[in-house]
């Protein structure tokens, strides 16, 4: 039994004045089912009803069992074929060339079952059959029209080449604002092929916008095998989305989406499947661009998603969220629709999400990259990316409880940089490497599972950003922390890579681990109270530094080095010139530094003791060198 309540956002419940009784199941009447209701036959044809080859594949289906009959003109195609109820049931025909084709069909349910009637239902059913300029671009234009012939003189409207393009074919926009009242639809069944992929494409170097005007939904693509480039989608009407990806194996590259009112580009089923199976699967969006997307309670609108219905494969490659007013990626999944497929993104950029550009707050979620939902278990796959200035948080399991991998992120001045964390209760399995989680400006300390704690990790405490062995990060760990906005792209890149030239912020320096050996290698406590060392007040410990790239030893600052944090090298005068030598002969080089003896023995004790060197590159980048010396 449950009690419970429905609410789109968190709420508490008060339940009070239950009367509950419990009854024994062995002595209670035998449980009466309602007598089954009959039902009523229904035939769908679910294919369409324009195509762009005579290959054509009439598809039924139907609610009961039974046959069908289809008839092309006085042509039997098929006969008395068998249907079962909720099965697609696919017709090979073919249609007349650049013409009209009109089918019968006959469906009679069988006797077998209850229905309200068991009459024959004939439908007719027409479909168009049109190319343009076969084999050749189709151009399309804002005064294009359904009688134009899709030539630059005389273009098409969008919609018409939209049903009539051919596997294979590219339908390209002309420059302007394509303002349109209803949604772009690209429906179930207009697919092109692995080999021959159908193409909505931008003309050279123009950036065509398709604008909904606010007065509908916006794009919904639920063909597959379509590679969309270069085009705007713009302000579709409240509540809606800009752009809907319901099919498979489709590229959406080098978009802009904003504006709109609701999420930019959303990965989700378009029809009441319940199946993963069934959900859009395999999709790339590639180089892509989200912002300014507000719904009217400033709560939901996201940049990207693939949440609640997504399948298998979708992935997020080289995109950029920001300022929008919820979240840079939403991908929720609930407990009632199930796990959706784990999704990837990569070399992608989140900034200044739960804020629009015009400064309006939103009151989401703010986060850069949201990675799950309710605690259900996806293991997303996000790497190379980076997230700055939310309202929120940069990267959050939203307590999905892991599988969620993480490499090479760099988190950076938002409200919480990182949140792995799920539920009491439930076991975490986060794949968590290279992060970096820095604050300059904010205090709010990261949340994750002591066991990614590691030399590879850096997390925020409240205070710094440290890692395992206690390296903690400062600003020159960066070669600049100023973003340089907006993000430029490379022309030059070539086939499905990210375009984003990244700069020099946020551009990570690592500590660099180096090796030292210090001679002597055994240390005498009491040497400071020698006659010997009263007349040598300048004895040396001499560090050797060894890097695995020895072509870093030019660039050593000698003025940066340090002994544990605090010691500086002697007069420089007691360094050579030329401090790159092979001291043990093993044909690798050292870089010799001299320390002060005596100051560091006053800070020893007996015993193993560990010493670091540190210090800095010419380029800014700091190194490290640990390692023990004996002290009697």
């Amino acid at each position: 039994m449950y009690v419970g309540f429905y609410t789109a956002r968190l709420a508490d419940i008060e339940v009070y004045n239950i009367d509950f009784n419990v009854t024994a199941a062995s002595t209670d009447a035998p449980r009466v089912f309602p007598p089954a209701e009959p039902v009523t036959p229904i035939l769908d044809i679910v294919s369409r009803d324009k195509a762009s080859e005579v290959d054509y594949d009439l598809l039924l289906k139907s609610n009961v069992d039974g046959t069908v009959t289809v008839k092309a003109g006085q042509q039997v195609i098929i006969s008395n074929k068998e249907v079962t109820h909720d099965e697609l049931v696919g017709v090979p025909t073919k249609l007349i060339e650049n013409q009209d084709t009109n089918f019968s069909i006959s469906f009679l349910p069988s006797d077998t079952q209850l229905l309200t009637s068991y009459d024959k239902i004939v439908k007719n059913f027409n479909v168009s059959m049109k190319t343009f300029r076969d084999g050749s671009d189709i151009h399309v234009a804002p005064d294009g029209s359904s009688n134009g012939d899709g030539t630059e003189l005389n273009p098409l409207d969008l919609d018409t080449a939209i049903e009539y393009v051919q596997p294979g074919q590219r339908i390209v926009l002309a420059d302007g604002n394509f303002v349109r009242d209803s949604k772009l639809e690209i429906s179930k069944y207009n697919d092109g092929t692995a080999d021959a992929r159908k193409y909505l494409v931008a003309a050279e170097g123009v950036q065509p916008v398709i604008d909904f005007d606010k007065r509908s939904e916006g794009v919904v693509l639920n063909g597959n095998y379509w590679h969309v480039s270069g085009i705007d989608f713009a302000r579709s009407a409240a509540n809606t989305k800009g752009f809907v990806v319901g099919g498979n194996h489709n590229i959406v590259e080098d978009s802009r989406f904003y504006e709109n009112g609701d999420t930019g580009l959303q990965i989700s089923r378009t029809d009441d499947s319940p199946n993963l199976k069934d959900w859009p699967s395999h999709n790339l969006i590639l180089n892509s661009e989200s912002f300014d997307n507000a719904d009217p309670s400033n709560n939901n609108a996201d940049g990207f998603a693939a949440k609640l219905t997504s399948g298998e494969g979708n992935i997020f490659r080289g995109c950029i969220a920001h300022h929008n007013i919820d979240d840079g990626w939403d991908l929720y999944t609930k407990v009632g629709t199930g796990a959706i497929g784990a999704v990837v993104i990569e070399d992608s950029i989140a900034y200044e999400n739960g804020t629009l550009t015009d400064g309006t707050v939103g009151d989401g979620d703010k986060n850069g990259f949201k990675l799950g939902g309710e605690g259900v278990h996806v293991p997303h796959v996000i790497r190379n990316s980076i997230a700055f200035n939310n309202g929120a948080a940069g990267f959050t399991s939203n307590s999905n409880p892991g599988g969620v991998i993480a490499e090479n992120i760099i988190a950076f001045n938002n409200a919480r940089n990182l949140d792995f964390s799920t539920y009491d209760g439930i076991e975490e399995d986060f794949q968590l490497g290279g992060v970096v989680s820095y604050q300059n400006a904010i205090t709010t300390e990261d949340t994750y599972p002591d066991h990614e704690v590691s030399d590879d990790n850096y997390f925020f405490n409240g205070e710094v950003s440290i890692n395992a062995s206690g390296d903690i990060l400062t600003d020159e760990n960066f070669v600049s922390l100023d973003p340089e906005l907006p993000y430029d792209r490379d022309e030059d890149v070539d086939g499905l890579n990210s375009t984003i030239i990244w700069g020099d912020f946020l551009s990570y320096l690592p500590t660099v681990m180096a090796e030292v050996e210090f001679r002597p290698s055994v240390l005498n406590k009491n040497e400071k109270k020698s006659k010997k060392a009263k007349k040598n007040t300048n004895a040396v410990l001499t560090a050797y530094l060894e890097f695995v790239d020895e072509s870093l030893l030019e660039d050593i600052d000698l003025e940066s080095l340090l002994l544990n944090g605090e010691m500086a090298p002697t007069d420089r005068k007691m360094q050579k010139k030329n401090p790159v030598v092979d001291f043990d002969d093993d044909g690798v080089n050292e870089y010799k530094v001299i320390f002060p003896r005596q100051q560091l023995l006053n800070t020893l004790t007996e015993g193993e003791q560990e010493l670091v060197v540190t210090g800095k590159l010419t380029t800014g980048q700091k190194f490290k060198a640990t390692t023990s010396i004996t002290v009697k």
